[in-house]
């Protein structure tokens, strides 16, 4: 019995489940040390308000414009999906 290998296609992309997947529990054990740490991390914050409230704006809105756009890199015509045959 002969196994016959897939066509490889260079231009497929892999499925981003997997990646999603680890990006999301990353977050959520995060987002839990974030709550354990939360005393001392507003303790640090309101240590020097100014200055970290300057740092948490400039994040905002550094990453608001992706947001905005509707995050245009996750869209299979800029990643490579759909090019010309030939």
């Amino acid at each position: 019995m002969r196994i016959m290998a897939r066509e490889f296609d260079p231009y497929s992309l892999s499925s981003p489940r997997a990646y999603l997947t680890f990006m999301i529990i990353f977050l959520v054990i995060v987002a839990f040390i974030a709550f354990i740490l939360f005393p001392q991390i507003s303790t640090a914050f309101m240590s020097n308000p100014g200055l970290n409230g300057l740092i948490v704006f400039v994040g905002v809105f550094r990453g608001s414009p992706a947001v905005r756009q509707g995050n245009p890199a996750v869209s299979g015509n800029l990643l490579g999906q759909q090019f010309p045959d030939g």
